[in-house]
């Protein structure tokens, strides 16, 4: 009997199950053999790639079409007459206020105690700079290029690179006296490190001094976007022995660096370019200072309340500086009469080798992400030392001398019949330091530029180099 039922249950069940059975697979385009009906879309808007921004961002000749902020205050630049087309070189005139004692009393006279006057002169001079790219004019690759939008982009990005190149050369001119072009021909002039320098953990009377012998300066090999990317300046009794020695003086040799910048450190600044090199102040809105211009991991130390030695409440925060203060690019802030601006792009400096042999390599962020720069952490590990540090500058009115001969323009040129172009830009220009001298100067100018019978007086710009500090990890 109980037979019986399981298999009338077993017919009922089988009456309402499901079926099992599956529809035939459908193939694709590739098993049809038809992968040339394959679609493949793309977005219209041409992308760009990202870079960090620049302080010095507006070029006369042009506007970035992504940024609209404003540049360093021209005060920054020497003002000067544009000369006639044809002037290579201008020269400037400066002298000096008399020194001498005066005759006092009944006894002494003035006669045959005359002071003489001083004269001394700034030169001014410009060369050729240039850059070029490759395009289509016509043809089956110009007509798939010229479909991406890509050759309307040629245009604001050359201007973008000569905003960005035109920041490299202002501070390769802050470092080194003068940019690239002006060593290259015909001008030929030769480098040389600022003669104004401030190290946190110094006292201010043993900053480097200044010598007038000439460096050595070795290029090595351009790399593949020609540039010398580890491009160094060396030579026994150089300037460069007083400044790498101060330098490795202040951050010493152990594990942790001791010459990056405290609050402590930014009164001693102040003190030095008023005190010491006698900067001239500019004027941002109703307050004069000095712009101190630091490289981001200073800002880092400088701006974190948490952390011994930064400004925390002392300082003046940019929310609550007047309009024009608050306009100007990377404005943090204000201390004192410093006003404080980050600088992304911050350059460099290298030591390397020891006393009577030191070797100083300098590293730049070049036009896009073309990174030169020394980007590893501080170490005093033996086979791997690597004492880095980053370079800020302090400017004070009337520091840098730019001297723009021609704007930039640009021109084309073709062949095959115009199928291959290539789209040139181009402009006469000249970046320096203002550093006024006699013909020829010697050892009496020291780092600070007073004294009595110095020879070489440069007021506006101080270059401040600060060592890296250790990473610090949470676990």
């Amino acid at each position: 009997m109980f037979k019986g039922i399981k298999i009338i249950l077993g017919l009922v069940l089988a009456m309402f199950a499901p079926s099992f059975a599956l529809p035939a697979a459908a193939t694709g385009l590739s098993a049809k053999g038809a992968n040339a009906l394959k679609k493949t879309l793309w977005d219209k808007t041409l992308r760009e790639d990202n870079t960090l921004g620049d302080i010095w961002n507006k070029l006369r000749a042009s506007v970035d079409i992504r940024n609209n902020r404003i540049d360093i205050p021209n005060s920054v630049f020497m003002q000067f007459l544009t000369p006639p087309k044809g002037t290579h070189q201008i020269t400037i005139g400066m002298t000096a206020p008399y020194e001498k004692a005066p005759a006092e009393g009944s006894d002494e006279t003035m006669l045959g105690e005359e002071e003489d006057s001083k004269l001394f002169h700034l030169t001014l001079r410009y060369n050729e700079l240039k850059k070029s790219v490759s395009m289509r004019g016509w043809g089956v690759d110009y007509n798939d290029i010229q479909s991406t939008g890509l050759y309307h982009t040629i245009n604001p990005r050359l201007q973008k690179f000569w905003q960005e190149y035109r920041g490299v050369r202002i501070r390769k001119a802050s470092m080194l006296t003068i940019e690239d072009a002006l060593t290259k021909n015909p001008i030929g002039l030769k480098q040389q490190f600022c003669s104004n320098v401030f190290i946190p953990n110094l006292p201010l009377g043993s900053m480097p001094t200044w010598d007038v012998t000439d460096l050595t300066k070795t290029d090595g090999v351009k790399d593949s976007l020609g540039y010398y990317s580890a491009r160094s300046f060396s030579g026994a009794n150089t300037y460069i022995e007083s400044l790498a020695a101060r330098m490795m003086q202040a951050a010493g040799t152990a594990s942790a660096s001791k010459a990056y910048m405290h609050v402590e450190n930014l009164e001693d600044l102040y003190q030095f370019c008023k005190r010491y090199i006698r900067m001239n102040p500019i004027t941002i809105g109703p307050n004069k200072g000095y712009i101190y211009v630091a490289s981001s991991d200073t800002v880092s130390i400088l701006t974190n309340p948490n952390r011994a030695g930064s400004m925390a409440e002392i300082w003046t925060k940019v929310a609550y500086l007047s309009a024009e203060e608050q306009s100007y690019p990377g404005m943090l802030g204000r201390y004192k009469n410093l006003w404080i601006v980050e600088d992304d792009r911050h350059p460099t400096l290298t030591v390397s080798g020891s006393a009577g042999s030191y070797v100083l390599q300098t590293g730049f962020q070049n036009p896009g992400n073309n990174d030169d720069r020394n980007n590893s952490p501080w170490s005093a590990t033996s086979g791997s030392l690597n004492y880095v540090f980053d370079v800020g500058f302090v400017y004070g009115e009337g520091g840098l001398a730019e001297w723009v001969a021609d704007d930039l323009a640009y021109a084309e040129e073709s062949t095959e019949y115009g199928q291959l172009v290539g789209k040139g830009s181009y402009m006469c220009g000249g970046v320096q330091i203002a550093r006024f001298n006699v013909d020829t100067p010697d050892d009496a100018a020291n780092s600070a530029g007073t004294g009595a019978g110095n020879q070489l007086i440069q007021r506006g710009v101080c270059m401040v180099l600060t060592s890296r500090v250790p990473t610090y990890t949470l676990r």
